[in-house]
């Protein structure tokens, strides 16, 4: 009983969309990824030299593409690091959940596809 309890805890945290509980997904990863790197360049602009300003517009032009177009150059290695769309991490919070009721033995059909659909970048 206490493995059943064990994957019970586990389907529960991953939970939601993913971003209520923590599971951090690509869109949130780029965010803070363009958030770091803009306190960065505008501390090296001001303790350093005047030109790492220039990178704080490269990367607000960046995430500008991002918010136009749907893809930046940091996704391809966010994507390498593991990062999910929010899409995947509800997937596999499905899956997760069918499986538990099967191992549970309820095996009624699976719950019907409550999340809305999550935004797919353009890519070229």
């Amino acid at each position: 009983m206490a493995p059943d309890r064990a994957v019970t805890v586990e389907v529960a945290a991953i939970g939601g969309t993913g971003n209520e509980r923590g599971v951090l997904d690509i869109e949130r990863a780029l965010e803070a990824n363009a958030s770091l790197a803009v306190l960065a360049t505008l501390a090296l602009g001001r303790l350093v030299h005047r030109r790492f300003y220039a990178l704080t517009g490269i990367v607000a032009g960046f995430f500008l593409n991002h918010a136009v177009r749907g893809w930046c150059p940091p996704l391809p290695a966010l994507r390498r690091m593991g990062f999910r769309t929010p899409r995947e991490i509800e997937d596999e919070r499905r899956l997760l959940e069918n499986a538990l009721r099967v191992r549970q033995g309820d095996a009624t059909a699976p719950r019907e596809d409550r999340s809305e659909r999550a935004y797919i970048p353009y890519t070229d």
